[in-house]
């Protein structure tokens, strides 16, 4: 799903604010416009100190398009800059990121190392774009560019995602546009052994609709040992949250097969951006942009809920609790031109004991777009 940053740029001089009238406080990550907030729990840093900490990066165009590192922890409940990502190749289009800690070591690279890639180059002639990876091994202070996919021809490369699969080996899923004479989009993956060189690159999901987007891709290891993956199903789908299993990280069976949909008993459906984490109780959290009715309307609780899935298994039953970060304003293409903002891609982290859950949400504020976070209590019956 393309989104396009506004020329309108606003600061908001608040620190807190309320994102409807009753709804749950929460706080500025930046006075600055950001986008794309991605967190991870420092749990293999060789720093003693900082396990356990949290690790915040956000796209922001304030300035020249860049990405602004923070870090924080539960007890605080705050996040302070310590890092920034930059390459003058952002100025050419910088979307999508992606933040993920290595659980061991790839390669040259240690066990503990961040990870952050992004699209890069969407406004460059011909639109031959890249998926951009960086590195930092000082838990977010200092990055340095590591590898990159090139598109082979032109179209778009967008929405990097990062798992180690069962052999140990780094996994990297992307949506991918350059073969628009069979696909509108697909999924794929590549995989390295030593975080720089990758290969194998071939398809996740590939409808045989020619007009079917799936893109997206988000990826955790459940509690039963299984990875799963939710992407958004766009074209005549309606972006409706889909899923597809894997025993391994890497096979994860035919790609023509689009997956399942995700749906309330009632037939409501989560829509848009979809992303979701695992809580240590083993349940699945997962928030979409949009929630719609089965006729294709904003739902009622459109934007103030997360899905949650107790049994850890997206073939049973799902409820909607309450959202960190209620997003009533929540919409999408058929919207004004701040339309891929408000809920767009919101990143969720459970607490560690896993009573709360974080949520970074963006929202339109004074004509711009901004990153609110909050937290919310967990409860799974």
């Amino acid at each position: 799903m393309l989104k396009v940053w506004t020329s309108a740029i606003g600061i908001v001089l608040a620190s807190s604010i309320l994102l409807t009238t009753g709804a749950r406080a929460s706080t500025l990550l930046s006075q600055a416009p950001t986008a794309d907030a991605r967190v991870v729990r420092l749990t293999s840093s060789p720093v003693q100190a900082d396990r356990g900490k949290l690790v915040v990066s956000a796209i922001s165009p304030a300035g020249g398009k860049h990405v602004d590192v923070y870090l924080g922890d539960e007890l605080s409940h705050s996040f302070a800059p310590i890092g920034k990502i930059d390459d003058p190749a952002f100025a050419s289009g910088l979307c999508c990121g992606t933040l993920f800690e290595l659980p061991k070591q790839i390669g040259s690279l240690p066990k503990g190392a961040l990870l952050w890639a992004a699209s890069v180059g969407q406004n460059a002639p011909n639109r031959r774009m890249a998926i951009k990876v960086y590195v930092s091994e000082d838990e977010g202070r200092t990055w340095r560019y590591s590898s990159e996919i090139d598109s082979p021809n032109q179209g778009g490369l967008w929405e990097p995602e990062f798992t180690v699969d069962r052999s140990g080996t780094l996994v990297m899923f992307f949506s991918d546009e350059t073969d628009k004479a069979r696909h509108s989009q697909t999924i794929k993956k590549a995989r390295s052994d030593d975080g720089t060189n990758w290969r194998d690159i071939g398809y996740v999901v590939a409808s045989d609709i020619q007009a079917d987007r799936p893109g997206m891709p988000v990826t955790r290891r459940l509690a039963n040992g299984r990875w799963m993956m939710t992407y958004e199903l766009g074209g005549p789908a309606h972006f409706i949250v889909y899923y597809r299993l894997s025993d391994d990280g890497w096979n994860w069976g035919t790609p023509s097969n689009v997956g399942n949909e995700i749906r309330l008993p009632n037939g409501a459906f989560p829509a848009h951006a979809p992303r979701f984490t695992v809580m240590p109780d083993g349940a699945i959290a997962l928030v979409g942009q949009l929630v719609e009715t089965p006729n294709l309307k904003r739902g009622a609780r459109n934007g103030r809920v997360l899905l949650e899935n107790a049994a850890g298994d997206p073939a049973t039953p799902w409820r909607t609790l309450p959202a960190p970060l209620p997003v009533p304003d929540a919409c999408s293409e058929t919207c004004p031109d701040h339309q891929w903002c408000p809920n767009y891609s919101s990143a969720l982290l459970p607490s560690a004991d896993g009573t709360q859950v974080l949520e970074f949400a963006s929202h339109w504020t004074s004509g711009a777009c901004m990153t609110s976070y909050g937290w919310g209590a967990w409860r799974n019956p």
